[in-house]
């Protein structure tokens, strides 16, 4: 880890204990935690948010359970809400195909309306064509005070239909370290689902991007570092004899830090001072120098080579301040990741004196009016 960062392709599955969130009383409120029906062909790989409604009261802690026919694999990870609101994501399979969730923390914030939880569903390549679904059961929700809320959910269905091709989600551009969907900048890893395959390429604009990973249903690509980010990209994936295009917009800066657990949200990819992983076992002291490794800081000077591993120290044409536990922070260098590809970006900040001990700190790096996404942590002593 001191000289390399492994940029995995997508969430791992984790098992966690599980929890029981405890309804004594016929609740008065309701809330709803639903996702949008989808279509798909056999092999393809999708992005499904479960977007939750708070209804009258608003909701602190979720707990459901997710079943899929055989058709799918699914994968889950936190959402925006989960990470704005500091919360955790826990899950645990109760069968095959049955997943206990829970999105809790030791907060008494609430969790805003919109995405709780995103959902990577790949479609098995032999799926015959018909209906299938994903649903959400024994549904519980509870206020910051405890207050019992009633939760409201249902069926995700996806229509499965004949023939293959190539095709790319709308929402299935998501930043590489956040798995969240948005504008693109250059310079940024990206994920691409949809119906892609190994042999894919990817184009932005017309010019060929560098390709980390290239399987069923997903391409993890490089935003080349000369794309305008004046206006939307047409991004273009090719297979064969058939392509795909996509408009994605842009912004200048689209920053995300990884996270340990490949799912955006928790511990960050941080190394210490003396080059160990920042953990709750080995936290960083205050004054001692971290590493961050992110990706989405835009364009870097001097222009690194698309796809090349990085033996310069191309720093980021904009400034970028940081923030651990609320406290700001000096950052020392912001730019290329040496001996990483050109994308990954390393942040080196000082840990301030004025931060509080803290096993899972609250850390945000900004450009301006773009920032990291919330929910990734630093462990300080």
């Amino acid at each position: 880890m001191s000289t390399s960062l492994q940029l995995r392709k997508g969430a791992k599955r984790r098992r966690f204990v599980g929890f029981v969130l405890a309804v004594a009383t016929c609740p008065a409120y309701t809330a709803t935690l639903t996702g949008p029906g989808q279509t798909a062909h056999p092999g393809d790989s999708l992005s499904v948010s479960l977007s939750l409604a708070n209804g009258a009261q608003p909701v602190s802690a979720v707990q459901f359970d997710l079943s899929w026919d055989p058709t799918f694999d699914v994968h889950v990870v936190p959402g925006a809400q989960a990470g704005i609101s500091s919360k955790a994501m826990m899950a645990t399979f109760l069968q095959p195909r049955v997943l206990r969730c829970l999105i809790v923390g030791m907060n008494a914030s609430t969790v805003g309306d919109g995405e709780l939880i995103r959902l990577l569903v790949t479609v098995n390549s032999n799926a015959p064509a018909g209906p299938a679904q994903m649903t959400l059961l024994n549904l519980n929700a509870t206020g910051a005070d405890g207050t019992p809320i009633f939760l409201q959910g249902g069926a995700i269905g996806v229509q499965i239909q004949t023939g293959t091709g190539v095709s790319l989600q709308p929402s299935g551009v998501l930043n590489g370290a956040s798995l969240l969907s948005g504008p693109i900048c250059p310079g940024e890893i990206v994920t691409l689902m949809g119906s892609i395959g190994s042999s894919s390429t990817v184009l932005f604009n017309g010019v060929p991007a560098p390709l980390l990973y290239a399987g069923a249903g997903q391409v993890n690509a490089i935003v080349p570092f000369g794309l305008d980010f004046s206006k939307p990209a047409k991004v273009e994936v090719r297979q064969n004899a058939t392509s795909v295009t996509a408009s994605v917009p842009m912004a200048p800066a689209a920053p995300a830090i990884f996270t340990l657990g490949s799912t955006g949200i928790g511990p960050g990819a941080i190394l210490n001072q003396d080059y160990t992983i920042n953990s709750t076992t080995r936290p960083a002291s205050r004054g001692s120098v971290i590493m961050i490794y992110a990706t989405g800081f835009g364009t870097l000077s001097p222009l690194p080579t698309d796809g090349q591993i990085a033996h310069i120290l191309a720093a980021t044409t904009t400034p970028v301040t940081a923030t651990l536990g609320g406290v700001p922070a000096q950052v020392l260098y912001a730019g290329a990741a040496p001996n990483l590809i050109n994308g990954a970006v390393q942040v080196n900040v000082v840990v301030p004196e004025g931060a509080s001990p803290n096993p899972a700190a609250p850390i945000t790096l900004s450009m301006g009016s773009y920032a990291t996404q919330p929910g990734v942590t630093v462990s300080i002593n």
